[in-house]
């Protein structure tokens, strides 16, 4: 009897990981908005925001694979490869990919681009320290290299969904930019972030 071909268990459709990371950031919000304990809502909330950015940029590098393979003369091609095996940093994605793969740029001065923009820097405050380290002096004790958490001290569940949302919102907004019909669009939320399909 012939062996039947299985598909390998650690292959999966492009939108496996997107909407993975979609639905966890969704959960956290939503347990962020349970929570009692304000260590448990900033945990959560926290975590939410980081998985918002996530699946934007698992969204936005699988695209950019996707299309590389569909348009054989694209010719910003290698370009594009290079970025992704470099791991170049979402930021700098933001502004020169929808330039390269549809000759337009996002506009973060308002609208979808404005509020990820704010995501995105919320995301980075709470993930790489800029600032210098701090001491503090009282009488005679002196403590040393304190940092300022000052955005992760002020998360809350609103945060968190309002991070959410505009995560959502600015893949909608890169879906549509790509000359997806606006009444396709839904289905396409669907498919890449589990988005209901309202009837």
């Amino acid at each position: 009897m012939a062996k039947q071909s299985q598909i390998p268990t650690n292959l999966s459709s492009p939108n496996r990981m997107v909407r993975a990371y979609a639905s966890m950031a969704r959960a956290l919000a939503q347990q962020a908005q349970s929570a009692v304990d304000q260590d448990d809502v900033r945990q959560a909330a926290a975590a939410s925001i980081i998985m918002a950015v996530a699946f934007v940029e698992t969204y936005l590098n699988i695209m950019a694979r996707l299309w590389i393979e569909q348009h054989e003369a694209f010719e910003f091609r290698d370009q594009i490869d290079k970025d992704l095996a470099g791991k170049r940093p979402l930021g700098r994605k933001l502004e020169e990919w929808p330039q390269l793969f549809f000759k337009k740029r996002l506009n973060f001065g308002c609208g979808p681009a404005q509020r990820f923009k704010e995501t995105l820097d919320l995301r980075n405050q709470l993930m790489h320290f800029s600032s210098d380290a701090h001491e503090y002096e009282f009488e005679n004790i002196k403590i040393k290299g304190l940092m300022n958490t000052g955005a992760y001290d002020s998360l809350d569940a609103s945060l968190a969904h309002k991070s959410v949302k505009s995560a959502t919102e600015f893949i909608s907004h890169l879906i549509e930019i790509q000359g997806i019909p606006s009444e396709q669009i839904v289905h396409a939320m669907h498919h890449w972030v589990g988005q209901p399909v309202m009837a």
